[in-house]
């Protein structure tokens, strides 16, 4: 019985998403998305936009399809300094949701191996790729900052953070996001 209610109080929000999806025109400055990181922590992009030298998997196209990946970020936690080679220092780090939203889990499925979607209102998706452990439930509301997971490298990968925005399924910058100052179009080495 309180699974049943639990169920439909998901498929409710869902539809008030899919409500608001039609009804209000919205752009990425009105998800408010912030870092998905703790406050205080140092995480350095890897890899971003259309970077097909060192990071051919955020290329515009990939195998000449479109890459539903090309504004994706990859994101490393540096302990010491932020000049310093990525290692395992991410690995079981906090990972946060950027903005509210209804999750969606998905355990060890695919190349990202265990993800979190987070479906927001205005027909926007956030993507947490590669996690270690997932900490929320399926078809439940996360609210923005909410833990949804540990950093991992599932999905054959060492440990970082794959973030990624999409609109109507459609792959978007995730600018504007409080707590990231630099240009994300460009590397931060």
């Amino acid at each position: 019985m309180v699974r049943k209610r639990k169920l439909m109080a998901s498929l409710v929000w869902f539809a008030v998403l899919a409500l608001f999806s039609e009804t209000f025109a919205m752009s990425v400055g009105d998800l408010h998305l912030k870092l998905p990181f703790s406050s205080g922590t140092t995480w350095k992009t890897e890899c971003v936009y259309d970077d097909s030298g060192d990071c051919w998997t955020h290329g515009e196209y990939i195998n000449g399809k479109p890459n539903k990946d090309r504004y994706a970020l990859d994101f490393n936690y540096y302990k010491i300094e932020p000049d310093s080679n990525p290692s395992d220092d991410d690995l079981g780090m906090s990972i946060r949701a950027a903005a509210s939203g209804l999750a969606e889990v998905h355990e060890g499925t695919t190349g990202y191996g265990n993800y979190v979607l987070v479906h927001h209102i205005g027909g926007y998706v956030t993507r947490y790729a590669h996690l270690q452990s997932i900490t929320v439930k399926d078809k439940t509301w996360i609210g923005r900052g909410q833990e949804i997971g540990k950093c991992g490298g599932s999905g054959g990968y060492s440990p970082h953070l794959h973030f990624a925005l999409y609109k109507d399924g459609n792959p978007v910058k995730p600018e504007p996001m409080d707590g990231y100052n630099e240009p994300i179009s460009k590397r931060t080495k």
